[in-house]
């Protein structure tokens, strides 16, 4: 039986046209060894005589006969396009079957694509399925086993260095790392203690809870191990990016001794923003979202999960440039953490294999992404821990998209006023009119949450964990 195994398989492509989808699958191939790169043009040769397009969005792009000796080994590759791609006029493609045959090794693949092709719901799940197991079952007939084991060791090519980030490795310099190590095809994982994690997930990066001068590993196996490992380490000893704080980011502690003349009611808390205002109170009690679990078809209900999630992405990214224009970089930032948390590879997984189970998408998104929020509470930086409320943002906004409930931003009156919030949400925080909010005031939070960095930048004062 021909082997298919996930470094041959690409999900989420995005190609605008068959040539550059073509280019990509080929390119899958010669990663694997399977090709010479000349091969690529005998690929392009067959389409001008052959229609390789089968049927319910599946082609099979393929070179001609007479260039079989550019095989270096038969194997086929696989490029999901979940959006589609037009092969010829007419057909839309959603799975992109690159082949390398120099003898007939492919052809019991080839039979069980024919049954693929005949099953039009399968066809469709596999258009958007977030596992890659998922695929490689369907084609090979047997799911390939996880060994848990291997994932908790280190490869053999490897270096250690140290944490320098002022806060640890907290969201935005982690999801720098996680954007280096996905540009290469070898499999990264980092070590802090006894936990070691894929580099490429955003989740697993934060669970490490790697503060300023933590001791840690990071290793890599693949062709390009050696050049991942170099760009990693020279990222990381050199802050991933992260800029030390501005003067006027930090907190004036001379106005921190202020006390008001006469009080009837007080609250103390931790400041968080600088600034002294006064001004009535308005209150943000935002309705919690309760997902109930039902039975639901695993083909709708993966194709509602897919299309929340990619409507969350496009709200983030249309955040990010409005917060780049009014903040700048360093604070939009925050929400492209954010947008990484939604590429999880992890996180989509496990909640696919729930839907698959038949659980309905809201809940099995809820219930993968809850049991992140509490693990993230329990470790003991608070920085990193305080990272559980961008995880918990990024759940409701794609529980909105889901249940198709309107955004709830903070409410206020039609004077200027003083917030009180039981938390507020990075996003919450992003979306407050400062011409209208005067302050704010939380009952949890932290002034190293990512809604206090952007209250100093937005130089709206704010006290937080006031109880």
């Amino acid at each position: 039986m021909l082997e298919l195994n996930p470094t041959q398989v690409e999900l989420n492509a995005s190609p605008k046209t068959k040539q550059e989808a073509i280019l990509q699958v080929a390119r899958l191939l010669i990663q694997n060894g399977n090709i010479d790169p000349r091969y690529v043009d005998s690929m392009f040769d067959r389409e001008k005589v052959a229609n390789t397009y089968l049927a319910n969005g599946i082609a099979i792009p393929h070179g001609m006969p007479e260039n079989r000796e550019l095989v270096l080994k038969t194997g086929i590759a696989v490029l999901q396009v979940p959006y589609g791609v037009e092969w010829n006029e007419g057909e839309i493609v959603h799975l992109v079957v690159g082949i390398a045959a120099a003898s007939g090794e492919h052809l019991g693949i080839l039979r069980k694509l024919t049954g693929v092709v005949s099953d039009e719901e399968l066809a469709a799940s596999l258009s958007v399925t977030t596992d890659k197991l998922d695929i490689i079952e369907s084609l090979t007939g047997e799911r390939p086993e996880t060994s848990t084991k291997s994932d908790t060791t280190d490869f053999e090519k490897y270096f250690d260095t140290v944490i320098i980030n002022p806060t640890g490795l907290h969201a935005r310099p982690a999801t720098e790392l996680v954007t280096i190590a996905k540009r290469y095809q070898a499999q990264v994982r980092v070590r802090n203690g006894e936990l070691v994690v894929d580099a490429k997930s955003l989740v697993n990066l934060l669970k490490l809870g790697a503060v300023k001068g933590a001791a840690i590993r990071v290793s890599a196996d693949g062709a390009d191990a050696d050049e991942a490992l170099a760009v990693l380490k020279d990222a990381i000893e050199s802050g991933l990016g992260e800029e030390e704080p501005t003067q006027a980011a930090l907190l004036n502690r001379d106005r921190l001794n202020w006390q008001p003349k006469t009080t009837v009611a007080y609250a103390e808390g931790v400041p968080a923003s600088d600034g002294i205002v006064v001004g009535p109170i308005c209150q943000h009690t935002p309705k919690e979202i309760k997902v109930e679990d039902s039975p639901s078809s695993p083909t709708s209900g993966k194709k509602q999960f897919k299309n929340a999630i990619e409507a969350a992405k496009k709200e983030l990214n249309k955040l990010y440039d409005e917060v780049k224009v009014r903040l700048g970089s360093g604070q939009a930032s925050i929400f492209l953490v954010h947008a990484e948390f939604l590429q999880d590879d992890e996180l989509l997984q496990e909640t696919e294999k729930l839907i698959s189970e038949k659980h309905n998408a809201a809940w099995a998104w809820q219930q993968t992404i809850q049991i992140r929020i509490d693990q993230l509470k329990k470790l003991d930086d608070p920085v990193l821990a305080g990272r559980a409320m961008d995880l918990s943002d990024v759940c409701q906004r794609v529980l909105r998209h889901m249940l198709g409930i309107a955004d709830e931003s903070p409410s206020t009156s039609h004077i200027p006023s003083v917030l009180i919030a039981d938390d507020l949400t990075p996003s919450d925080t992003a979306n407050l009119d400062p011409d209208l909010i005067l302050g704010f005031i939380t009952a949890k939070g932290g002034p190293t949450s990512h809604s206090a960095i952007i209250a100093r930048a937005m130089g709206i004062p704010a006290i937080v964990a006031a109880g």
